[in-house]
């Protein structure tokens, strides 16, 4: 059991390490300010995604199409991206602005782990243990570690050395528009 638990959270943690997911909640964070809120969101979509597919992945296969849901992961990637650019950090921080940039993270974590390989990853290891919901658990653990680790160490770069949010704002902006965009192109060249 702490076995299953263990290299369940040592996986994820190696899968997650600058994953689009990483991106999405390390870039929430820096934009709010709001390290445990946004992590919270975040944990709560990849566990909310992965529970999803342990308890029901042979209904999922049946009645969604996972195209559709690589569609919509790759639009969401490119809204973000433009929120991004368009925005500036304070603008974000309004609270109307950041009740929607924390939903849009909760759809943008729930919609990429969709079909993800650390979905994946974690739906292999439930299938072989004997309590999945121990490896749930574990992927969980790991995902908010690594998440955890990168927005700290970001947020003190920016706050203690004088990294510019401003340009890493328009970096991610560029960047998730750039995968929603390579994503777009990939479903539709099949």
């Amino acid at each position: 059991m702490l076995e299953d638990l263990l290299m369940a959270c040592l996986i994820i943690m190696v899968a997650e390490v600058a994953d689009k997911t990483m991106l999405a909640t390390v870039s929430t964070v820096l934009m709010l300010g709001k390290l445990f809120r946004a992590l919270a969101i975040s944990l709560l979509a990849f566990t909310a995604a992965n529970a999803f597919v342990v308890v029901a992945a042979y209904v999922f296969k049946l009645f969604i199409d996972i195209e559709l849901l690589n569609y919509i992961a790759s639009l969401l990637f490119i809204a973000f991206g433009i929120i991004y650019l368009l925005s500036g950090r304070e603008a974000v921080r309004s609270e109307g602005i950041e009740k929607l940039g924390l939903l849009s993270l909760f759809a943008l974590i729930f919609t990429s782990e969709l079909g993800d390989k650390t979905q994946l990853t974690v739906l292999a290891l439930a299938l072989r243990a004997y309590y999945p919901v121990i490896v749930l658990v574990g992927a969980a653990l790991g995902y908010f570690l690594i998440n955890f680790i990168a927005a700290k160490l970001l947020l003190d770069l920016v706050r203690y050395k004088g990294l510019s949010i401003d340009l890493l704002t328009k970096v991610v902006g560029f960047i998730f528009i750039l995968i929603g965009a390579v994503s777009l192109i990939i479903n539709v060249i099949g």
